[in-house]
């Protein structure tokens, strides 16, 4: 018989634990090397109950606390005494049936088997040898591993198991890649990449049974001026199977300047550093747009380039120029050694709709100082006239140049309907575009090009960097989907 209890403390109740314990073990002759206790609460009715006697039974010993769990003595202690000073002065402790017992450990062990299997079976795939893996973007035919170099490149595939993860791997000398991962069409996580190869839990704990359709997006523009910047995947590693994905019956190709890149279209509007955060593929009305039309879509986009020249003035920043090739805008060894500079394979994707936003930044050339080529010593200024109008023999060189694009675009592109849409930022050059469409579509007879203004950004929906916030890509977006619809029927 246990002496009488005047004191109760977390270190007593334990010890008299022990005792009703060692107890039994001596009185049925046990032999063990482990205890594991259930803990069974008892009503009693006609007892009334304090404040913390009433937190103990609706939150300690609620059902989905104890109920079919199996402690140990430490986490039982625990449990019991989590309101210290106050503990329990007495607790009835008897020994569950033998067999009850054995059973009850059997499910367990065999729970904790089958969870410990279901990490120890994570196969690693290459990603050249992951069936039904989709890649989105312009990219090599090379994969291993797999390139991404222009806004909303992505890999996409459809998941069946519980834990899914990739292999990538991160470069850059001054600005950092960024990804956003999608779950079944909802973005869920967004992140900076460190230097270097790792991998990238996508999911875990997810029910096995269920489909799972997973993008991972390259959320930051190809950075021309940064060389060591590079994106790959190399393996995934799951539990479960790789499925096919849904082909989309639509394919957008969208080609344009910073707004097509997504810069400032996330961020506070007081954000003014040129970084990769302020960046967004999602934001961003190429991705909305083609979310609205349920469409595939690719992105050819560069911030401060334009038609013929960059906002500078240099020549060398216009889009045109580099169209035909992977990403050749890209300079260095590393990106020549990745394939960026080669010829792209036009006929591997056919887009039905081109997508042309740009002007803006050639618009801001004629506001600019001249350029000088440091090598030529060379002078490039698109002018103004005294009167703040746009010299007639600069702007023709613009009209020209957006002429020679539609030329391009149709040799690659030639059954796709091409939309030059301009306006997010002004539209100031829109008569200037309308006589280059013109005077294109009278040598050419190819009516299957248009031309859409879209909604200036408004001080209610500019973002970062003095750009296209969030809501302007929602408005844009909205404009487009529905031109696009009426365009194709």
């Amino acid at each position: 018989m246990m002496e009488r209890v005047t004191q109760m403390d977390k270190e007593i109740f334990r010890s008299h634990l022990m005792q009703a314990m060692d107890k039994i073990r001596m009185r049925d002759q046990l032999e063990y090397e482990e205890v594991q206790l259930l803990v069974e609460p008892m009503h009693e009715p006609d007892k009334s109950l304090n404040g913390a006697d009433e937190m103990m039974r609706l939150v300690v010993l609620a059902p989905n606390n104890v109920q079919h769990r199996q402690f140990t003595v430490d986490e039982a202690v625990n449990l019991l005494c989590w309101h210290v000073p106050l503990v329990p002065l007495w607790i009835d402790v008897s020994l569950v049936e033998a067999e009850q017992k054995r059973e009850a450990n059997s499910e367990l062990n065999r729970r904790v088997h089958m969870n410990i299997s279901a990490n120890e079976e994570l196969e690693t795939i290459a990603i050249s040898a992951v069936p039904h893996m989709k890649i989105h973007g312009r990219t090599t035919g090379q994969r291993s591993p797999v390139t991404l170099f222009w806004t909303g490149s992505a890999v996409e595939c459809n998941v069946k198991g519980a834990e899914f993860w990739v292999e990538i791997e991160s470069s850059y000398d001054l600005l950092e890649p960024w990804i956003s991962i999608i779950i079944n069409g909802v973005p869920v996580s967004r992140q900076m990449l460190i230097r270097g190869r790792a991998w990238i839990c996508i999911f875990r704990g997810m029910n096995p049974a269920v489909v799972k359709n997973v993008r991972i997006i390259k959320d930051v523009q190809a950075m021309s001026v940064d060389p060591g910047n590079s994106l790959q995947f190399h393996a995934v590693k799951t539990n479960g199977a790789i499925l096919p994905v849904e082909e989309k019956p639509l394919k957008i190709e969208f080609v344009g300047d910073s707004i097509t890149s997504g810069e400032g279209a996330i961020g506070a509007k007081t954000e003014e550093d040129w970084i990769p955060m302020w960046f967004s593929a999602l934001h961003n009305y190429t991705f909305m747009t083609a979310e609205a039309l349920h469409a595939e879509y690719r992105v050819i986009s560069q911030s401060g380039w334009g038609v013929l020249s960059s906002w500078d003035n240099n020549p060398n920043g216009n889009m045109p120029e580099y169209y035909e090739q992977v990403c050749g805008l890209l300079k260095g060894v590393q990106n020549e050694r990745l394939g960026a500079l080669e010829p792209h394979d036009f006929s591997s994707w056919q887009p039905d709709v081109v997508v042309v936003n740009l002007g803006s930044n050639d618009d801001g050339a004629f506001q600019s100082p001249a350029w000088t080529d440091p090598l030529t010593g060379q002078v490039y200024k698109q002018r103004l006239n005294e009167d703040g109008t746009y010299h007639e023999e600069d702007l023709a060189k613009f009209e020209k140049a957006v002429e020679q694009f539609l030329i391009k675009l149709r040799k690659n592109n030639p059954h796709a309907h091409i939309i030059w849409a301009y306006g997010m930022l002004g539209a100031s050059l829109l008569p200037a575009i309308y006589r280059a469409v013109d005077a294109y579509q009278k040598q050419s007879r190819d009516h299957a090009v248009s031309i859409l203004q879209l909604p200036n950004t408004t001080e209610e929906t500019i973002g970062a960097r003095t750009h296209p916030g969030e809501l302007s890509h929602r408005r844009t977006a909205d404009v487009l989907t529905d031109y696009i619809q009426r365009v194709l029927k």
